[in-house]
């Protein structure tokens, strides 16, 4: 299902400084937004998943759409664009944003820490997810797909049995089994697998 104008500037205006699309030119020019000014994008966009990474790793330039759009090889957004050009439909134009959208840090550990010492900011984080998740799915009927094993385990912890919450490796993951474009798409694939989403 695609999402409409409403939707998509709803979107925009409320968490568009930490959010975008799985949707890119190519993976070698993963900076580019400028479809994002294009009123047609909505057709191009869908509201079946929503991708949640764990925190922003470097502080925001708060133009909208660019999170997750970074030409910065330690970022390694690409390796996310190429896997998902290349895996297609139904994830191509899903909504992606962060859990922890207002702790900035690389270091999942101070993450941890973030969690443990910030109940208050926490219960904000998560309230904003699930008014993303509303203003994508008024009926809840979304499939979260989450961008590492961290994230996963929270999604689990605060959205338990509202969605169907399935974990993907992090395309930052610097590990062999992953370093590369080409494994991170096969990995990410069999993930999508396992949780049967693709044949």
């Amino acid at each position: 299902m695609g999402i409409s104008t409403g939707q998509f500037n709803e979107l925009k205006t409320k968490y568009g400084d930490f959010s975008s699309f799985v949707y890119w030119n190519n993976w070698k020019n993963v900076d580019c937004i400028s479809f994002f000014h294009n009123t047609g994008i909505v057709n191009k966009l869908n509201n079946e998943y929503i991708f949640v990474a764990l925190n922003p790793s470097r502080a925001q330039q708060y133009i909208k759409f660019k999170n997750f759009h970074s030409d910065s090889k330690r970022q390694r957004d690409f390796k996310l664009c190429y896997a998902f050009a290349k895996i297609g439909n139904p994830f191509w134009g899903s909504y992606i944003t962060d859990l922890f959208k207002h702790f900035v840090d690389v270091d999942s550990d101070r993450v941890r820490d973030y969690v443990k010492n910030n109940p208050v900011e926490v219960k904000r984080d998560i309230s904003e997810l699930e008014d993303e998740i509303q203003i994508l799915s008024p009926k809840n009927e979304i499939v979260i797909i989450a961008i590492g094993g961290l994230v996963y385990r929270y999604l689990r912890r605060y959205l338990r049995n509202k969605n169907k919450i399935v974990k993907i490796p992090h395309y930052s993951d610097f590990h062999r089994i992953n370093a590369s474009k080409e494994n991170y798409c096969k990995n990410v694939y069999k993930a999508l697998r396992g949780a049967k989403l693709v044949p």
